[in-house]
């Protein structure tokens, strides 16, 4: 009998193809209506397009979305927050140049490129918070950051 791995054995591309099949179950919930809370048909109709675009390299571009499904940018970036925040699914935006667009994240290196220029955002409205407000200021925040993840791993 074969004794179990102590370390895991899987190829990346492997691990790749498993999250995948995991993003496309959430994608799935939401499009069929499993989920906290109500998907728009905006929503539905940028899922199903997206669901085809696995990785940074398959990368959709905002107005190729938005002439696909006639909605304006700005609304296609709300719904995409929505779907990200509220439905808690793995979408990227890259911003770079032709090549940038959403896509659905499949690899810790693209969760990590896709949240990179957001962390870079909150930094800079923190020292402009600092500036404002002081230290007080930043201790609040970071209390109501707390409090925020608390609640969300309490859900």
């Amino acid at each position: 009998m074969a004794q179990p791995l102590l370390f895991e054995t899987r190829s990346a591309e492997e691990m790749r193809r498993d999250r995948m099949d995991q993003v496309d179950r959430q994608v799935m919930d939401v499009l069929c209506g499993r989920s906290r809370f109500p998907v728009s048909d905006r929503q539905i109709d940028l899922l199903r397009i997206l669901r085809s675009k696995y990785g940074m390299g398959r990368a959709v571009q905002i107005g190729e979305l938005a002439e696909r499904i006639n909605i304006n940018p700005r609304t296609i970036k709300e719904e995409i927050r929505g779907l990200v925040v509220d439905h808690q699914l793995p979408i990227g935006a890259s911003r770079d140049g032709e090549r940038g667009g959403y896509y659905l994240i499949t690899t810790p290196e693209e969760a990590a490129a896709a949240t990179a220029d957001y962390k870079k955002e909150i930094v800079a409205l923190a020292r402009r918070v600092r500036v404002l407000e002081g230290q007080k200021g930043i201790n609040e925040l970071l209390g109501q950051l707390r409090i925020e993840e608390e609640t969300h791993h309490a859900l």
